[in-house]
């Protein structure tokens, strides 16, 4: 393998591979084809930063010489059979969505600011399908059962038309099930619940949205449980009250103008207690001046004050 000099270098990063032996197996029966041509490709890679990387393979393509098929390409490592992208690709995706759980839009974002790679939706999608399908469920949910604290977030996450139902143990920092769904709606809810329940998880307490769909729900499944609000929902639904007041009265004085806008402070100055104790200050200011003015002589003929 032969690699470009990253020093200084603002081109696309390129890997090198060379498989083109003059005879390969055929990848289902083992039996030997002969090289007919030579073909390159070259497969978007994940290797630098704010790089484009490609691997740039020179690929054998051979006539096979059994019933499986009439002509075959050698395999590229890294590559993925028939795949567009390379490995590396696919394992940055899967991660940015399993361990760092990304939405697609941003994973899409991700990919493209980090790697100069552009990917479909689908092919995110696909990501996910395919990281899903390499986890050991048993061993999963024996880990789950094993070192379970008790206490279950359970959030969702819209995307792109579909729904990731998760539950996570926040105390112990891992993810517990998540569940794939085309529409989040109650059916799809009291399913992912149940799952769990039958998993042997005996939950004592749960962290949800304010959602309704959990209101009742809960209840069926654990009966014992304790229904907790997340502080991140309640704070951000209270900021959301209070800009819509900041909101509404601002458009309230843009539509009266300038003239609306200072009779509204005239108004919110004399409700306030300050203006209910002006005048009495003012009053007491001009007895003062009144009386000051009383006790100070003046002189008959110049009429200065002595």
């Amino acid at each position: 393998m032969r690699c470009t000099d990253l020093i200084g270098s603002q081109a696309d990063y390129m890997q090198y591979r060379s498989i083109k032996p003059k005879y390969y197996p055929c990848p289902q029966c083992g039996k030997k084809g002969k090289r007919r041509r030579v073909m390159t490709r070259r497969i978007p890679h994940v290797a630098v930063l704010h790089r484009r990387s490609w691997i740039v393979a020179e690929v054998g393509v051979y006539q096979a010489r059994c019933a499986c098929c009439k002509y075959f390409q050698a395999p590229i490592p890294g590559v993925p059979s028939r795949g567009r992208y390379s490995l590396e690709v696919r394992n940055t995706v899967a991660n940015a969505l399993i361990r760092d759980r990304m939405p697609y839009g941003l994973v899409i974002r991700r990919m493209q600011e980090a790697y100069r790679l552009t990917l479909s939706l689908g092919y995110i999608h696909d990501c996910f399908i395919w990281a899903h399908e390499q986890i050991n469920l048993a061993a999963h949910w024996e880990f789950v059962r094993a070192n379970f604290s008790g206490v279950l977030c359970i959030d969702e996450v819209h995307d792109s038309g579909r729904t990731i139902l998760f539950a996570t143990d926040p105390l112990r920092n891992f993810t517990v099930f998540f569940k794939l769904v085309e529409k989040n709606d109650q059916d799809h809810m009291d399913a992912f619940l149940q799952a769990l329940k039958e998993r042997g998880l005996d939950a004592q307490v749960i962290i949800t949205d304010g959602s309704p769909l959990y209101k009742d729900a809960l209840q069926r499944y654990w009966y014992d449980v304790e229904h907790q609000l997340c502080i991140f929902h309640v704070i951000k639904e209270v900021n959301k009250l209070l800009l819509d007041g900041v909101r509404a009265i601002k458009n309230r004085i843009k539509r009266q103008g300038n003239t609306g806008a200072q009779e509204a402070s005239r108004s919110a100055y004399q409700a306030s207690p300050t203006a209910q104790t002006a005048p009495k200050w003012h009053e007491q200011e001009r007895a003062s001046q009144l009386h000051l003015g009383a006790s100070i002589s003046h002189c008959p003929q110049t009429g200065r004050p002595q």
